[in-house]
């Protein structure tokens, strides 16, 4: 059995996949075939983040004396309990939901964009997703910089596919973190604690890699922006 609060802690770390529930008890199925006995007293959660710490397996087999498996078979094996901490850590960073004011005065809950860094980078984005707007299906996501928050809004044509709009308004987030980021580390607006920005597609399907590539004079066509301060 594992507690709810350790089975939503689970859901949210980054990369986890159902498939590795079921290779944990496998795992636990053949150390009881072999008579070796598991002492966890952390449960599942604290379970996976031993397997985690020792590249997906239960016994950590290089650091084990020849002698931890008898020739009649048996053994012993306590695990530390404190072997979700750094588990736990890493869901709350991928989720760190939080409050904020909308630029509108309005409140709203926020959480983390992406669980796992951009591809090219170390560190977690400082993009986080308005949490009321997705339940609308309005992708309102929110930079939180050192010296202002910057927001974003992307809109699209609702007759797309729902996978389409989303791919859309995550290429204009990678596009604006970099923006944003530039911004904000030079304090470029200074005087405003909040930017508001909005980018409406009217492209009515994904390009592929089948079709030309857009000149840049011809973008302007297909994507309004506006920016207020």
């Amino acid at each position: 059995m594992m507690p709810a609060h350790d089975a939503v802690t689970l859901s949210r770390v980054p990369l986890f996949k159902t498939l590795d529930l079921f290779r944990m008890l496998d795992a636990l199925k053949a150390l009881n075939a072999m008579g070796i006995h598991l002492e966890n007293a952390g449960g599942l959660l604290n379970l996976y983040g031993w397997m985690k710490d020792n590249e997906s397996h239960i016994v950590p087999h290089a650091q084990l004396d020849e002698d931890f498996v008898s020739k009649t078979g048996g053994g012993f094996l306590t695990i530390p309990t404190n072997c979700n901490l750094g588990i736990r850590h890493q869901a709350y960073l991928a989720t760190d939901i939080r409050v904020i004011a909308r630029p509108n005065g309005s409140i709203a809950r926020i959480r983390r964009a992406q669980g796992t860094p951009r591809y090219g980078s170390n560190e977690l984005s400082s993009f986080y997703v308005d949490l009321n707007a997705v339940a609308e299906r309005v992708y309102r996501s929110v930079y939180l910089g050192l010296n202002g928050t910057y927001w974003i809004e992307v809109n699209s044509r609702p007759s797309l596919e729902h996978g389409v709009r989303y791919e859309l308004s995550m290429m204009v987030l990678n596009w604006a973190e970099a923006a944003f980021k530039y911004f904000d580390k030079r304090n470029l607006m200074a005087g405003a604690t909040q930017v508001s920005c909005t980018v409406s597609f009217h492209v009515r399907s994904l390009p592929d890699a089948s079709e030309p590539i857009t000149a840049a004079e011809d973008i302007t066509s297909f994507i309004d922006y506006q920016v207020n301060q």
